[in-house]
């Protein structure tokens, strides 16, 4: 799949967790992995939210790659709600089952890629970049010799940040809990050097 975008006001976050209890200290049933200091899930939802709306206006686009909310169907709507943005693009992650069994909760979106048997990755151009973003981390993808970048989430910052490839986590615990700007993002990537890990060298155009 690709999509064509105007650079500008496009963002991309991923892995809001809306109403995830576990995720919170203050909440979690985990021994340990709670990442997220609130004292409870509804705080952090609504910091979540203030946050998204600070930086993204109502006609902004807001690409978002999966595990969107917890707590129930309910939550997917409720959260949807709560953020300005009228042009939110999901992709499923490996948490979104409530949307994945719901064509009115994919209808919240302006656009949803994702079914039970399909893990979306979607070819996006911004700015004359071609991103191909998924859930989940890749090593190598299309067109990584060529510039292409590789944007991922479901990690949650546990992955460390590789200087030599033309990819890194656009989810939401890596930036403060506020998503990425595509200018944030081309800011990130000029700090990097590409390095092939396969055949394929930059200058290599077959």
């Amino acid at each position: 799949m690709k999509i064509k975008l105007s650079p500008d006001r496009v963002f991309i976050s991923s892995d809001f967790h809306a109403f995830h209890k576990n995720i919170c200290t203050g909440t979690t049933q985990w021994t340990s992995g709670s990442m997220r200091d609130f004292p409870n899930e509804v705080l952090m939802t609504e910091k979540l939210a203030e946050n998204i709306n600070s930086k993204i206006g109502p006609d902004d686009i807001l690409i978002h790659l999966g595990d969107w909310s917890f707590g129930g169907k309910d939550k997917v709507k409720i959260f949807r709600d709560m953020l300005n943005c009228k042009y939110i693009i999901g992709q499923k992650g490996n948490h979104d089952y409530n949307i994945l069994k719901d064509k009115d909760l994919q209808d919240l979106f302006w656009k949803w890629y994702g079914d039970f048997d399909v893990e979306p990755i979607v070819q996006y151009v911004i700015g004359g970049k071609t991103y191909l973003c998924s859930h989940y981390s890749m090593n190598i993808w299309e067109n990584s010799h060529h510039g292409w970048r590789h944007l991922f989430g479901h990690s949650h910052g546990t992955l460390p940040d590789n200087q030599n490839s033309l990819s890194f986590d656009v989810g939401v615990d890596c930036h403060n809990l506020f998503p990425l700007s595509f200018v944030e993002i081309e800011e990130r990537m000029s700090k990097k050097t590409y390095m092939p890990v396969d055949h394929h060298k930059p200058e290599n155009k077959s």
